[in-house]
């Protein structure tokens, strides 16, 4: 499943969602309204822990465009791994973050 996400209304992240075969069944367009962890959660998934890898990289072609964004301009790349409490996989997402316009930042609250 692909997303965009917009800034101000701009393109700022794109996404690439790749879920388990247990939701192929499931109406996804669910997903356009809510955000993706409560998807899962509401379809009786539990996610115990995730992994996030950080790089930076070219933008491939497609994601330029749909970005907006100039040839080889350089972009955050996350790769998010999520897993259940048995360790199984849940999750795979690799998203594209245009930091030109705005730094991923992360707030921990208590």
């Amino acid at each position: 499943m692909e997303r965009l996400y917009l800034l101000n209304g701009a393109p700022y992240i794109y996404y690439t969602h790749y879920l388990p075969a247990m939701l192929v069944e499931v109406d996804l367009s669910a997903l356009q309204e809510q955000s993706l962890y409560r998807f899962i959660k509401e379809n009786d998934i539990e996610l115990a822990n995730f992994r996030d890898e950080f790089s930076v990289s070219s933008a491939p072609p497609r994601f330029e465009e749909l970005l907006t964004l100039d040839k080889e301009a350089q972009v955050l790349r996350m790769l998010r791994f999520s897993y259940d409490d048995m360790g199984n996989l849940v999750e795979y997402s690799e998203g594209y973050y245009n930091t030109a316009m705005q730094l991923y930042v992360v707030h921990f609250d208590e």
